[in-house]
């Protein structure tokens, strides 16, 4: 029966205090843009504020989003040598197509 995975996968683990560290960057940013955009903008929007101010809290959450999902991002990005390498293959494994 051929598998998903390779029989031996190699898993990287960046250490529990790296992964608590993001996990807890992306819960406070999660919180951050729940506030400014589900709670502050229609606030402003409600007590008559003008437009330029309410739209100026709009977009304060944004970049720690932004950031957060381009630090936080947990694909593995080859360098570019290892991309153009030929894949390797180990025992068992079905060659690839």
């Amino acid at each position: 029966m051929r598998t998903a995975f390779p029989e031996r996968l190699i898993i990287y683990h960046a250490g529990t205090g790296k992964t608590t560290f993001l996990a807890c960057l992306k819960v406070t940013t999660l919180f951050l843009f729940g506030f400014f955009d589900m709670i502050m903008t229609p606030a402003y929007f409600a007590a008559g504020e003008p437009l330029v101010k309410t739209a100026g809290g709009m977009p304060t959450s944004h970049p720690p989003h932004l950031l957060q999902s381009r630090i936080a991002n947990p694909t593995l990005l080859k360098s570019p040598s290892a991309a153009s390498s030929p894949p390797s293959t180990s025992p068992g494994a079905p060659p690839p197509s």
